[in-house]
């Protein structure tokens, strides 16, 4: 009664020596990524919600820091958006076409962290320094 446990067991270990020997390899896909996943697979960015405000229609690249308030336990910064209006914002405050958030405010600039989702799920935090605008800068491109 034994018997055919035993050799079915054996058949179990015995077949992908048997295929590979036969085939000259045997894919596993233990560890490997989803071979029909498309690498273009459109990025997750979160879209702005609806009460994140005027600072959320604009890229990160058309804002203009110009004036920061720092040493302070809570510093300001206020940054310009492409049409004049200035606008005071804090740590931690969403600023940004792409859910980001404003990481860290120093004598400097300002830092916006956006967290995304690449291609293969995995999160991604892109920092972004937004320097202090000056005349002489712009005048400098």
């Amino acid at each position: 009664m034994l018997r055919p446990v035993i050799l079915v067991l054996t058949l179990s270990l015995a077949l992908p020596a048997l295929a590979e020997s036969w085939y000259g390899y045997v894919y596993s896909p233990i560890g490997k990524r989803d071979p029909f996943r498309s690498y273009t697979l459109p990025t997750d960015r979160p879209s702005p919600p609806p009460w994140c405000g005027e600072l959320c229609r604009y890229a990160l690249s058309e804002l203009r820091l110009v004036a920061i308030i720092w040493g302070t336990a809570k510093p300001r910064a206020l940054l310009e958006t492409p049409d004049g209006r200035g606008h005071i914002v804090t740590r931690r405050q969403p600023v940004g076409r792409y859910g980001g958030r404003v990481a860290q405010i120093g004598k400097r600039g300002v830092v916006i962290a956006e967290e995304y989702r690449d291609g293969l799920g995995r999160k991604v935090v892109t920092r972004t320094r937004v320097p202090l605008w000056t005349k002489e800068a712009t005048a400098a491109h």
